[in-house]
């Protein structure tokens, strides 16, 4: 078995936390399918779920099942200053509203409603806080600040992604628990099929579980069969460049940059 299986290592450095799993931690350069008694087993590891580009790597290699190991992490305690501790529902917005670094909010009949998106709450959030009183506090806050936990967010959503462009089964542990003041790891383990349907998942987010499903190998070569996106892949066109074709500049404005990594295609 090889000694290094994450090929994508974390690093972070944000104002308020700073990952950096380079530190410790040396990456694989190799990907690895192994035979089982189950199928073909694809190794990978925790931050690699993020990077389809391997998981399809080693669907054409042979994997029949991607396991997929990790620790994704939930905040401990608020994610907002406590200074904002009472504005708590006012997250919510943040998720669906957010499109730059900064946020501003007014009050509207009908909810809370960002300037200019058109994207309005319920107004029962909008009566739950005082909105008002803290108006220019909440201006000043950038939105990282209350982005949801990636644990929450994403872990259900890769996993189950992986699964249907790869139409593998994907078999995901997950640390889960209070690790120590400062980290605590998101669980739910869970095992999906190559149809993206969840088969099983611990649910309970505090203490340790099993999932357990059936693999079946002929359910997933019928998949395939169903949906053969592999024999339409075409490579020979994802290895070229895009042609960018820029936006037209209205009278009198100049012309936006270019974008990087295409081929400009004027008219």
């Amino acid at each position: 078995m090889p000694s290094r299986l994450q090929v994508h290592l974390f690093d972070l450095d944000l104002p308020t936390v700073k990952l950096q799993e380079s530190a410790y931690t040396q990456p694989g350069s190799q990907l690895h399918v192994v035979e089982t008694p189950a199928g073909a087993l694809g190794l990978s590891t925790c931050y690699d779920i993020r990077f389809p580009a391997l998981y399809g790597a080693l669907a054409a290699a042979g994997a029949e099942i991607l396991a997929a190991p990790a620790a994704f992490t939930v905040p401990t305690g608020t994610s907002a200053p406590e200074a904002a501790g009472t504005v708590t529902p006012l997250l919510h917005v943040v998720y669906v509203c957010w499109t730059s670094a900064m946020v501003c909010f007014r009050v509207c009949r009908r909810g809370v409603r960002r300037g200019g998106c058109g994207r309005v709450l319920p107004a029962e959030d909008a009566e739950f806080v005082h909105l008002r009183s803290h108006f220019q506090f909440l201006r000043a806050i950038p939105v990282w600040r209350y982005l949801p936990p990636a644990g929450s967010a994403h872990w259900e959503v890769l996993l189950r992604a992986r699964a249907i462009e790869t139409q593998c089964y994907v078999a995901a542990a997950a640390q889960v628990g209070r690790h120590n003041d400062k980290r605590t790891t998101y669980g739910h383990a869970m095992i999906v099929d190559p149809w993206g349907t969840v088969l099983a998942q611990c649910s309970d987010a505090t203490s340790p579980g099993l999932a357990v499903a059936e693999v079946d190998l002929a359910y997933l070569q019928d998949v395939r069969a169903r949906m053969p996106v592999r024999a339409h892949q075409r490579p020979d066109v994802y290895a070229s460049a895009p042609i960018v074709t820029p936006m037209l500049p209205e009278d009198g404005a100049e012309a936006r940059a270019p974008l990087g990594g295409g081929t400009q295609q004027t008219k």
